[in-house]
């Protein structure tokens, strides 16, 4: 049973014999929001973090979600990040999924109303649907196995398909060249207007290649706030160039660390990607990262059939939200271009 409040802005809802409150989140629901994270997935995110991601702000990420309260307790959330996606050649108001949680004291009650539907079926019934009518068209999330038989049992989403976590070995890599001789791979600088302007005709060249595809914005607005602006993590950027004409290829983005490094991105023609991969995989190694790792939707899987992984498994689900301007017969012929920078989280 849903009973709305007065000025629409609120429901209540039963679960078994608990009465819980249905809401937008607010700033002021921040420390709540940030709480529940660390209980759900553990010390990390801040307030800086909340900011770059929920901020309303120039630069800031102007997320939305919604929340289930137990009398004063943030106990489930869902929230949608804005994202501009680019459909058979056409923009498309996108909403990425994420954070989506549920208090682990309230995990026995994931049935198909309980505070996990009641988080999701708000955000996406009041933000998804058909243009002129609700202010996103696409939703795409990335839920384990596990939420993804929910969502679908539930009617709540589509399954559409899986990413794979492609793993290549580092250690025949160090004293190996990467590129031919006519080719260079260089850091490049985070804020600079050369950097920008690279990252911007890096992303138009990407974009008509991939007419036929579905893929997330790539401009240096959207790398600057993904990459580079955010406070709880550290990305570097690459570029690809040729040494005659002189001019950048593409641009690649990774997280070096140890004993595994992410390859979390490619913004440029999808025919050098192998090349990009030869590349990340010699800078993780010079960076001491025994594996290179990458998130890769099957267009990605097949454009890196030549460059040898030695591992490739199920890394997540696809779920398309089913409130999205989207029947179910088309949602595997969307042929999505995903990288794992395209999640919210890694």
């Amino acid at each position: 049973m849903i009973e709305s409040s007065a000025a629409a802005s609120e429901q209540t809802v039963r679960v078994g014999e608990h009465t819980l409150t249905v809401r937008d989140v607010q700033p002021a629901d921040r420390s709540s929001v940030l709480a529940l994270h660390e209980r759900v997935f553990g010390a990390g995110a801040g307030p800086a973090w909340f900011e770059w991601k929920y901020g309303s702000g120039a630069g800031q990420g102007h997320s939305e979600g919604v929340g289930v309260w137990h009398e004063a307790a943030l106990i489930a959330h869902c929230a949608g990040i804005p994202r501009r996606l680019w459909r058979a050649g056409l923009p498309t108001k996108g909403l990425q999924i994420g954070d989506v949680m549920v208090d682990p004291g309230w995990r026995g009650i994931l049935t198909r109303r309980g505070p996990f539907f009641h988080a999701s079926q708000r955000l996406y019934a009041t933000r998804l649907g058909k243009l002129g009518q609700r202010p996103f068209q696409l939703g795409f999330g990335f839920p384990n196995e596990r939420h993804m038989r929910l969502a679908v049992k539930s009617q709540l989403a589509y399954d559409g398909g899986h990413l794979y976590d492609l793993r290549w070995s580092t250690s025949d890599r160090p004293g190996r060249a990467a590129l031919h001789w006519s080719w260079r791979w260089e850091t490049m600088g985070h804020d600079d207007a050369s950097t920008l302007d690279e990252i911007d005709r890096a992303w138009l060249a990407m974009r008509r290649e991939g007419v036929a595809m579905t893929m997330g914005e790539r401009d240096h607005r959207y790398v600057k706030w993904r990459y580079l602006d955010r406070p709880d993590q550290q990305y570097q950027l690459f570029r690809l160039r040729r040494v005659w004409p002189s001019r950048t290829a593409g641009i690649a983005v990774l997280r070096l660390q140890n004993p595994q490094s992410q390859w979390l991105d490619w913004i440029g023609p999808i025919n050098w990607l192998t090349a990009a991969c030869r590349a990340c995989l010699t800078q993780a190694a010079q960076f001491g990262a025994q594996e290179l790792a990458a998130w890769a939707s099957p267009l990605v899987v097949n454009a890196l059939r030549d460059s040898a992984w030695q591992h490739n498994s199920v890394a997540a689900c696809l779920g398309i939200p089913a409130s999205s301007d989207v029947i179910e017969a088309d949602v595997h012929q969307l042929n999505w271009w995903l990288m794992g920078g395209d999640t919210d989280f890694l």
